[in-house]
């Protein structure tokens, strides 16, 4: 969580222009595949305390690692609110807002979890707050459930 936050502020702190086309590409690539593996521990964990088979300690160890991972999420998602503000075209170019549209598509479901349901206002508050007209295209899927 500290690593994802400290990299936001140094996306942010350093201004636009000063990544690559590359790069930016590079870290939009990174922060969905750090996404993918919180969201596949947390579906492990849910399994694993549902499945009966864990004592009270562990159950508390599984729900604390759950918790841990919910800050992470949000925390990868601040990266991506940075890039999304300091290099605007790259990261509509490179492929980040059509995953994050994809993303928010996903989260925003009401069949979701209250914190993933967050997670996706928390995505579409940047979108309108850094792309703004840039980001026409995901306003309906957020607006409306809202």
């Amino acid at each position: 969580e500290a690593e994802s936050r400290g990299i936001a502020n140094c996306i942010k702190n350093a201004g636009p222009g000063t990544l690559s086309e590359q790069t930016v590409s590079h870290i939009v690539e990174v922060c969905f595949n750090l996404l993918k593996e919180s969201f596949n521990r947390r579906a492990d964990a849910t399994a694993e305390e549902e499945s009966g088979e864990c004592d009270e300690d562990e159950v508390d160890e599984i729900r604390n690692i759950k918790e841990m991972d919910e800050c992470v999420r949000i925390a990868i998602t601040e990266i991506g609110g940075a890039l999304m503000r300091e290099h605007k075209q790259l990261f509509v170019s490179t492929g980040g807002l059509q995953k994050s549209i994809e993303l928010v598509q996903k989260l925003i479901d009401t069949r979701c979890m209250a914190q993933d349901r967050c997670l996706a206002l928390y995505i579409s508050c940047d979108f309108l707050e850094c792309l703004g007209a840039d980001s026409v295209q995901a306003w309906g899927i957020f607006m409306e459930p809202m």
